[in-house]
């Protein structure tokens, strides 16, 4: 299945998976069967439901074990720029004339190599400038990232979430969460066996994950939750802020 809100093919028999996690007459097939009826295709939010279930288990890395980025690092990179940056500004004039006698005014070389050099002077002569500003930039992105972003505002679970809600909302023309949740509510509650090429792909979970099993996220089972998720991925910058009819206030 791709993550952008098209599924792929599968060798999943949905007729099968269907009935076994959604019995015929139970409450969770009619959900199932009223999304479906309003456009979404049976096999693409099969599978979006069994990836957010089964991923919701899982350790989630935060934003910044999936850019390989210190939050510690980050908050600290503003200071020591700053920090650069004064110590060029304390160089910058005998640096400047070194390169302006030794290069952009030796009439030893070439205009092409005096205009190059003239070039880069002008860059090195506005870099501690720059370097304030980058750090400024970074200070403010350093604390958004964090209230909005990290370390346990945005992961790969709330992601698959967001894209299941999103597809949803593109075949149905509205986001449906208490649907969306009751069905997901029921996957994470029963004692589900995953397609065999979905099962494949899921390794055993560690202690600490199982552990964490039995505590349904509330992602799972509220609609609320769910709302307040896809809302704030919109506000955050982590989704197109496109609000659906349903969400819309009534005209007057």
């Amino acid at each position: 299945m791709a993550v952008d809100g098209r599924p792929s093919g599968s060798d999943v028999d949905v007729d099968d998976w269907k009935q076994r996690e959604f019995p015929a007459g139970s409450r969770a097939r009619a959900t199932f069967e009223y999304l479906c009826l309003l456009g979404c295709d049976p096999r693409g939010l099969l599978s979006f439901l069994t990836v957010v279930t089964a991923v919701s288990s899982k350790e989630q890395q935060s934003i910044y074990d999936v850019y390989g980025v210190s939050k510690s690092a980050l908050v600290k990179l503003p200071t020591k720029l700053e920090k650069i940056s004064r110590e060029l500004e304390a160089v910058d004039r005998l640096f400047g004339d070194y390169t302006s006698a030794r290069f952009v005014e030796n009439p030893n070389h070439s205009d092409q190599a005096r205009s190059r050099w003239r070039q880069q002077a002008a860059v090195y002569q506005k870099t501690p400038e720059l370097l304030r500003v980058l750090a400024t930039d970074l200070r403010v992105a350093s604390e958004f990232i964090d209230e909005c972003a990290g370390p346990k505002r945005f992961d790969f679970f709330r992601y698959m979430v967001r894209t299941l809600i999103e597809y949803v909302e593109s075949c149905t023309k509205s986001p449906h969460y208490q649907q969306v949740a009751d069905l997901l509510d029921h996957l994470h509650s029963t004692d589900q066996k995953l397609p065999q090429n979905v099962a494949k792909q899921t390794s055993k979970p560690a202690r600490s994950e199982t552990r964490k099993k039995n505590s349904a996220p509330k992602l799972l089972t509220s609609a609320d939750a769910l709302k307040a998720l896809y809302h704030r991925s919109a506000k955050y910058g982590f989704r197109k802020g496109r609000r659906s009819k349903s969400e819309l206030p009534p005209s007057a």
